[in-house]
Order: structure tokens, then sequence, then C-alpha cells
């Protein structure tokens, strides 16, 4: 759910669009958008300002004033988060991207099936382990991405998870893969993803002379009616892919 367009006076706005609120409540998207397809929209995603992010360089058009390294931001609306965000999950997806001189050179969406190095990423050369720069970690970079909305504006976004930080994805994964309810029967059963919402805040880490921030994910708790709701409406809707970062950073 997007912020709420601000009108003088929505009552008179609507009389003068010839629109009751029952006609608008009953219409499907935005009117005045109906041929919007998902290739035409950009997912904003939530990041996080690291020391040398384009967002946080006064000269860069990405620049968001007011930004600190180690705070969560939206890359669209560029709304700050501070380095503690609570969401709730969506959908989950793992990619991989490969880079040549900060430009892409090769992309799996599903991290399985190849680019136009591998048939499979599983046999690339690029995936293993010693590929890196100087021999360190894999030229070809794995993203583990989650589809999310923000507890408080209900704000759909993408984060995703590389390098030093997909141990945080791969924990959080795992929390969701171990949320239960039990049914009226008494079997239990395994928690829609969005049932539940988690904490994500940054810490501080230290790579030679530089510092970078990774996300840690937690527990919340349970999601309440209406962010299950949106959950809900956003899984059963979105029919996009979610892809990792598109820059290399």
């Amino acid at each position: 759910m997007s912020k709420e367009v601000a009108v003088i006076d929505q009552s008179k706005a609507l009389a003068a669009a010839g629109l009751t609120e029952e006609q608008l409540a009953a219409s499907h998207g935005v009117l005045g958008m109906e041929a919007i397809r998902p290739e035409h929209l950009q997912i904003p995603r939530l990041q996080i300002a690291q020391p040398l992010s384009p967002q946080m360089i006064r000269s860069k058009p990405e620049y968001i004033d007011g930004l600190m390294v180690g705070q969560f931001f939206n890359s669209v609306t560029r709304e700050v988060y501070g380095d503690t965000v609570s969401v709730a999950p969506i959908k989950y997806s793992v990619s991989r991207l490969k880079f040549t001189n900060n430009a892409l050179d090769c992309r799996s969406r599903n991290g399985i099936d190849g680019g136009h190095y591998s048939p499979t990423c599983k046999g690339c050369d690029f995936a293993k382990w010693g590929s890196g720069k100087d021999g360190k970690g894999t030229d070809c970079k794995e993203y583990l991405n989650f589809l999310v909305i923000e507890q408080k504006s209900q704000q759909p976004m993408v984060i995703s998870f590389k390098s030093a930080s997909l141990v945080a994805g791969k924990t959080w994964s795992t929390l969701i893969l171990g949320r239960k309810i039990t049914l009226s029967s008494g079997q239990k059963v395994g928690a829609p993803a969005f049932m539940t919402t988690y904490k994500l805040h940054t810490v501080e880490k230290t790579a030679g002379q530089g510092v970078y921030f990774v996300p840690v994910v937690s527990v919340a708790g349970p999601s309440d009616e209406s962010l299950v709701a949106e959950g809900a409406n956003l899984h059963r809707s979105f029919k996009g892919e979610l892809d990792g970062e598109v820059t290399e950073e």
C-alpha cells in the first residue's frame, strides 16, 4: 500500500470526476493506468546505505539528504527508515549476477539455469569459489531475494542478500520455514511467510581499512490483521520476477 494521495476536499474531487466512492471502491487498479504491465514498473528496493553508495554522495543524482551510513532506505520513494525496519516477507527467490567492469555480464533469474557461459549455474566456473577478485569468493554472485512489505506504510519492496550478507538471508529463510500454525484438527503446518513480522537492523563490519554494514534478522512477532491481508493480496497478485540488484557495488 502506497502513501495516500493528499486531496484538499476528497468528496468534491470525486464529484468533479463524476465518481462515487462505491464506484472507486469497485474499480480494479488505478484509473488511467489500465494498460500498465509489470515490466513497466520499477520495484522499490530496500537497501542499506554504505560509505560509497551513490545515495551518500552529494554530487550524485541518487543522493538522499539526511541519509546516514548503515541506514535502510527505499530506492524509489527515497524514504529513510533508520538502522532498524520491520517487514513481513511475501515471496522468496534466488538469482545470480556476474559483472565485468561494473557492467552486467551474465544473469540467471533462478540461480539454476545458466546464462551464456554455461547451461547451468552449478557447472559454471564463474560460480565456483576462488573465481572472484584476487582468488577470493566467486566472480558470479548469488542473491537471495525477498519481496517484503514494510510494517507501517505497507509499502512493497525487494531486499537482496549477497556476499557478506548471505548468512542473514539464509538465517531469515530458515526462520520463516520454522514458523508453524496449528489447524483446528490439531495438525501443525507451515505458516504463510507474511503472518510473521521480522525486524531487520544493521551492524558494522570492518574489511581492510574500510567499514561496511550488513543486516541482522530477528522475529518481531505475529503480523497484525491489516498486514496479513495486504501480504496475502500482494502474494496473490504479484506476477513479476524477483531479482538481485542490477548494479555492482
